[in-house]
């Protein structure tokens, strides 16, 4: 079966919204200006005239997306004149066209020129890191500990908190870090930040090891505690970080902070039940504490408990920061029970926080859902002119939207004026396949998945897309619609809609066997209708009746007007 939902998450994009703009211009491969047009320029001229010909440059580059080129301009020019902030620039820019060596010497000319600023050794730090330069890591590391206003254990823990931001040289991190503590070996701090970098390093052990050693430096130390705690989570000896914070709770001064921190490393390591139980006696001992009644409500909507998860979120509704985020979660439920005016109700109070475009979707698709389109096209309008960043997203739901309700000839003439925006979005191109299929126009639709492979040959959702669509409208073309499945699930092996669609064209080829093996794969994977539809054919062509009719009617249960099961389900069955 081919997917049709074409936005993913929406939590990304709620995300997303809070960055910087960026050119929308094309990326250009020819440099605006080249070295010799640049030398043959600035010929005699003073370092500042030279200079402004580099920024125009750099400026001229970037504006066309030409971040390395633009790098190598700014830093001529912060050379020539010797700015700080223009070697700024030339890092920044050299980072984002991924040039390392480039931003190297971009980090170190500003260096030169503000040698007090850390921003440019943290980044030298990194990037040596990421050399496995373990010597100058740990050089930028001594300068950055040594140098921090806080004094040498907060630099140190400073240092780990940025070292474990390179994920991948976690080995080389730790021996620096290690090099860098060793004049420090009677200070409790220089050990924390050992178990810190550790603990981010995945290495419990390491992390246990350290939090011991710097409690016994500093019994009283609460954050080495935690540490301790967390380290013996990860290690699953929830047992021994309980009796650990026991004691650690039994002294504190402040134990709802602390229980706080405990509930945080709880629900880090997916211990929900005692996370939850700690969430509780937070609540108890401070009824207005919104972080708690928060992360309790989440986690008992995680855990299906919508009854326990309503009371945490109507308490939070009534006052505070967490008005629209509990608003949102109410609407979440009202959703699943099925409650859709309530639901609207709810996410109409969104009105700001990271739930305010999903909740804007979600009332649009309920709109949708109960007759309102033009309600629901007004909504999405007004999220993309608030939400410019991400019109393109807002365009393809919509288009999903009107797709999903029947409306093709307005779905079709969204996808149109979309593309004379975005003319080579793929999203665009296989949306609107779809509204061909849809519609009965399997030349225009083949046309579009067809020239999505062109551009990618490794494209599994076009391959098996058209594959699935041959197989259903062409049924002369089976054979060539299995060679374009299996191409498909090659590249995603373990996807259920391309394991659908190989099992539906065995069984119109009557390899029933194969059919049946491949939807029952499938099903067990990704409860879906369609693929319900699918398995309870084979099972009825095999005999197997009451089995078919049980899966339909649970398939049914949840998807009561689908097209596909209701087709299969009336012609089989009357």
């Amino acid at each position: 079966m081919p997917p049709l939902t074409l936005i993913t998450r929406w939590a990304a994009l709620a995300a997303a919204t809070t960055l910087t703009a960026c050119s929308t211009l094309q990326p250009q491969t020819t440099p605006i200006y080249n070295d010799l047009e640049i030398a043959a320029s600035s010929t005699g001229k003073s370092p500042e005239q030279t200079a402004t010909y580099q920024v125009l440059a750099g400026e001229m580059a970037a504006g066309r997306n030409q971040p390395g080129v633009a790098a190598k301009h700014f830093l001529s020019a912060a050379t020539e004149i010797k700015d700080a902030k223009l070697a700024a620039r030339a890092t920044a820019l050299a980072l984002a066209a991924d040039d390392v060596d480039l931003a190297e010497q971009g980090a170190q000319q500003w260096l030169a020129l503000e040698p007090t600023d850390a921003t440019p050794r943290e980044l030298l730090l990194r990037l040596h890191l990421r050399a496995g330069d373990l010597t100058g890591s740990l050089s930028q590391a001594q300068a950055l500990a040594q140098g921090h206003a806080a004094g040498i254990e907060e630099g140190l823990r400073a240092v780990a908190l940025l070292m474990r931001q390179e994920t991948t040289r976690t080995d080389a991190a730790l021996v620096v870090m290690n090099q860098l503590i060793a004049p420090y070996s009677e200070r409790p701090g220089a050990h924390y930040a050992m178990g810190l970098l550790a603990l981010g390093a995945g290495q419990s052990d390491i992390a246990l090891s350290a939090a011991e050693q710097a409690l016994k430096l500093d019994p009283s130390s609460d954050e080495a505690a935690l540490l301790m705690a967390s380290a013996l989570i990860k290690l699953n000896r929830l047992q021994a970080a309980d009796e650990q914070m026991q004691q650690l709770l039994a002294q504190s001064a402040d134990p709802v902070a602390l229980r706080m921190g405990y509930a945080k490393l709880l629900l880090d390591a997916e211990a929900n039940e005692a996370a939850a139980d700690q969430l509780r006696k937070v609540i108890a001992a401070a009824p207005d504490n919104e972080d708690a009644r928060y992360a309790l409500g989440v986690l008992e909507l995680k855990q299906q408990n919508l009854d326990a998860a309503r009371v945490q979120f109507k308490a939070l509704v009534k006052s505070g920061d967490r008005r629209s985020d509990a608003a949102y979660y109410l609407g979440r439920i009202a959703q699943v029970e099925q409650q859709p005016k309530a639901a609207l109700s709810w996410y109409s109070q969104v009105s700001g926080g990271n739930h305010i475009i999903d909740a804007s979707v979600r009332r649009a698709q309920i709109l949708a859902s109960t007759g309102r389109i033009e309600d629901a096209r007004t909504l999405l309008l007004q999220l993309r002119r608030q939400f410019p960043r991400i019109e393109l997203q807002v365009l393809l739901t919509e288009a999903e939207m009107l797709t999903r309700a029947g409306a093709h000839d307005q779905a079709l003439e969204l996808f149109e004026a979309a593309l004379e925006v975005y003319p080579d979005e793929g999203d665009l191109i296989y949306g609107r396949s779809l509204v061909y299929e849809q519609r009965g126009d399997i030349q225009r639709a083949e046309r579009d998945l067809r020239s999505l492979i062109e551009q990618d040959p490794e494209d599994a959702r076009a391959l098996n897309a058209l594959g699935y669509m041959l197989a259903v409208h062409r049924p002369a073309r089976l054979n060539e619609a299995r060679d374009l499945v299996e191409r498909a699930l090659e590249i995603t092996p373990d996807d259920p809609a391309v394991i659908d669609s190989i099992g539906w064209i065995e069984f119109r080829l009557g390899n029933v066997d194969a059919a049946y093996a491949h939807l029952q794969r499938a099903y067990e994977q990704l409860d879906d209708p369609e693929i319900a539809a699918h398995l309870g054919e084979v099972l009825w062509t095999m005999g197997r009746e009451q089995e078919a009719r049980d899966i339909w009617a649970d398939a049914l249960a949840r998807a009561p007007d689908h097209r596909v099961l209701n087709e299969t389900v009336e012609r089989l069955t009357q």
